[in-house]
């Protein structure tokens, strides 16, 4: 493992979680008022996995108005969670738009997407380097819509350019909650590959935590392991038991009335199991992950109520709280002018 710490680089990466979002985007607001300056600027490298892919898409998709500004801030990303949730889960008087089993309308989502941000950048146009995991159900594979600043234009071994809205939109297409993202296939053109078409689903169903993900992308990258200080932020996690799961019908498995268990399931185990990897493969120090014990009765991903978004904003702002010295290490090594030669990078 590399010893040389000439060149650190900043990782942030995002777990997925539906509405439960709210709460990465509420610490992210804060880091940003601490240093005072747009994240894309802080980080070499965003992974995103599902409402964390929209997160990351916000901080990194290029302003429409302004190129050099992202779509989005940290806080705009909070407004997005408290405005627009209710339209992207509608329930009336507490219950789910929705026949159970059925996914939620897309088109609410997309809209919102495309206003929030934009329809023209694409992955190749990130402000910084990025890394959304799907899952394609024609491939039957992972895909990962990468790009930035550091990725060189390789015809021997293109990576395939996705509008990030669309990456938005396909990363958090959870299953029984969205229909999967249809990806048009393109043709061949110069120097341009064909490439097939996708059926893309969440990336939660394998890397809820993009963590590796984002390390594998670094290394691709040129990155040396030792130089990596990864910022991991979950969604929450639940100790809700199903002792009943040794009984379960299929629609056992699949009950909105249990919050779809198998999803939960799949979701939970992959950010633990990908948590324990990243510990053990960061340098000592160099890892921080902010996790969250959800009630019993919350962490619903598609609660969008009031009372739901308070106890979201509540965990976020204990967390806060507790972890005062982990916000301002962070804040010590993301303040400085990194595009400035004469200000030394943080230690």
């Amino acid at each position: 493992m590399a010893k040389d710490r000439a060149t650190p680089r900043y990782m942030l990466t995002i777990d997925g979680g539906g509405i439960r979002g709210l709460i990465p985007a509420l610490i992210l607001a804060e880091l940003e008022r601490r240093i005072e300056r747009p994240l894309h600027e802080c980080f070499d490298l965003i992974a995103g996995t599902s409402t964390g892919g929209i997160i990351a898409a916000g901080l990194t998709a290029p302003s429409q108005a302004d190129k050099t500004r992202a779509a989005c801030t940290a806080s705009d990303l909070v407004d997005f969670y408290r405005t627009d949730g209710k339209r992207i889960f509608p329930h009336i008087l507490g219950l789910s738009q929705r026949l159970p089993g059925f996914p939620y309308s897309a088109r609410p989502l997309e809209k919102i997407l495309a206003a929030r941000i934009g329809t023209i950048a694409t992955t190749r146009d990130a402000l910084t380097n990025i890394v959304i995991p799907a899952y394609d159900m024609i491939g039957r594979k992972a895909v990962f819509m990468a790009g930035g600043p550091d990725y060189p234009v390789d015809p021997a071994k293109p990576e395939r350019v996705f509008p990030l809205h669309v990456a938005a939109r396909a990363t958090s297409a959870a299953p029984t909650f969205f229909p999967p993202a249809a990806i048009p296939a393109t043709a061949a053109g110069g120097s341009v590959r064909a490439e097939p078409a996708l059926l893309l689903i969440d990336g939660g169903v394998f890397a809820n935590d993009p963590t590796i993900a984002a390390i594998i992308e670094a290394r691709k990258l040129g990155w040396h392991l030792g130089d990596l200080e990864i910022l991991s932020l979950s969604t929450g996690a639940s100790d809700r038991p199903y002792k009943s799961a040794g009984h379960w019908s299929i629609f056992g498995w699949v009950n909105p009335l249990r919050r779809v268990p198998i999803f939960s399931i799949l979701m939970q185990a992959g950010s633990s199991t990908i948590s324990y990897q990243a510990r053990e493969l960061a340098s000592s120090g160099n890892y921080d992950r902010a996790e969250f014990p959800l009630s019993p009765n919350g962490g619903g991903l598609d609660d969008a109520s009031p009372e739901h978004l308070a106890e979201l904003t509540g965990l976020a702002k204990t967390w806060i709280g507790e972890n005062e010295e982990v916000l301002a290490r962070w804040a010590a090594k993301l303040s400085p002018k990194r595009s400035d030669p004469s200000l030394p990078l943080a230690a």
